[in-house]
């Protein structure tokens, strides 16, 4: 196991309620590409991952907004691999994302990797896949738990305005499965997921921001307890950037900001369905 003692002996401190951090997962990258070995940094490019992601759709053209400069790759890498895709002859020459491999073909060809779903989510749900194949169990374990969380969110949410789960809760492995099928009040996944009862409670808060407080405090706990044991290896490093990734972005947003994002995912969930009376925001 690789030892970074240096470099995390050097990492700030950092509280769950720290109002700014003195690093942000943008600026702390540059060093990581200088410190951690190649074989390393492939497991810590996982995290920014997402970013890369959310970059793809945007050259695509299915979401709009700005180009995430944390990702892995800049613009014109990104253009390179999808014209690479349209014109190599075996695109497996090509470097990029597991997940993207998977993906990208899919896109062109207009064949969609799971029925019902958007191709956001389509690409969301093999990423997920990825990280949970993730060769080191740490950060496979944090992946299962991101997914699992978030898909035990979107069942809940279903369930209470009446929507299909099959269409919105991603995969199709067995934890899945039983999010979309079970009338059990814990979804019948208790045994394997101990942290039913706060998402429950989470999605129960009326308010939109202090549900986001308690979902990134979930997760903050859920990488202190599990880092507990990791001192100064690549483990550390990764759960340092999951909760660097909280104090940054909640250091960015305020509550009448984070209003805003609730009206937004408001209003993208009126785009699909109809909300019932006792729902309105005119009431």
């Amino acid at each position: 196991m690789s030892n970074y003692y240096s470099f995390v002996a050097g990492l700030p401190e950092i509280q769950l309620l720290d109002a700014k951090a003195y690093h942000t997962t943008f600026s702390i990258k540059e060093s990581l590409l200088e410190t951690v070995y190649e074989k390393d940094w492939h497991l810590l490019s996982f995290y920014y991952g997402k970013f890369d992601n959310h970059n793809l759709l945007i050259t695509l053209d299915l979401v709009k907004g700005e180009w995430d400069e944390r990702g892995n790759y800049s613009e014109a890498e990104m253009k390179e691999m999808l014209t690479g895709f349209q014109e190599e002859d075996d695109p497996r020459t090509i470097q990029m994302p597991s997940w993207f491999r998977r993906f990208i073909p899919a896109f062109q060809t207009n064949e969609a990797l799971f029925q019902n779903m958007s191709w956001e989510d389509q690409l969301a749900t093999v990423y997920y896949e990825a990280g949970m194949k993730c060769s080191n169990r740490y950060i496979a374990d944090w992946f299962e738990f991101k997914y699992q969380v978030r898909n035990m969110m979107t069942a809940i949410q279903c369930r209470k305005f009446e929507m299909d789960r099959a269409i919105y809760v991603l995969g199709e492995d067995e934890f899945s499965m039983k999010l979309k099928t079970s009338n059990a009040k814990d979804f019948s996944v208790a045994v394997e997921f101990p942290y039913v009862s706060q998402v429950q409670k989470i999605m129960d808060m009326p308010n939109f921001y202090d549900r986001e407080k308690a979902l990134d405090a979930l997760y903050w706990n859920y990488i202190e307890e599990n880092t507990f044991f990791f001192y100064f290896s690549l483990e550390k490093i990764f759960g340092y950037l999951i909760q660097l990734e909280v104090i940054e972005r909640w250091s960015q947003l305020n509550e009448e900001e984070g209003m805003a994002v609730f009206r937004e995912f408001v209003n993208q969930l009126k785009s699909s369905f109809q909300f019932e009376d006792e729902f309105s925001l005119k009431r």
